[in-house]
């Protein structure tokens, strides 16, 4: 849930490409996910020097988070559950 809170607040994520963050970010839409240091690197410096780009990354990023709203929980719940 820490990445969800940190998308919804517009912060772009350089995070690992394991667990269940490939389920959350959307690779070079809503965050980076990184397989290596030198990804790491790489993606955290292309965010850092491009003004553009983080500004169009965070406004995706709030976009994505709202996927995971309670609204949405709620709604999958119940088609789950067929009520």
């Amino acid at each position: 849930m820490t990445t969800v809170e940190a998308i919804s607040a517009g912060c772009v994520p350089v995070i690992i490409n394991k667990g269940r963050q490939p389920e959350i970010i959307e690779d070079k839409i809503s965050g980076f996910l990184f397989d290596t240091v030198e990804n790491l690197k790489n993606y955290t410096f292309e965010l850092i020097s491009d003004d553009v780009l983080w500004g169009k990354m965070s406004e995706a990023c709030i976009v994505r988070s709202q996927e995971f709203s309670l609204s949405k929980f709620e709604t999958r719940v119940m088609e789950i559950f067929g009520c």
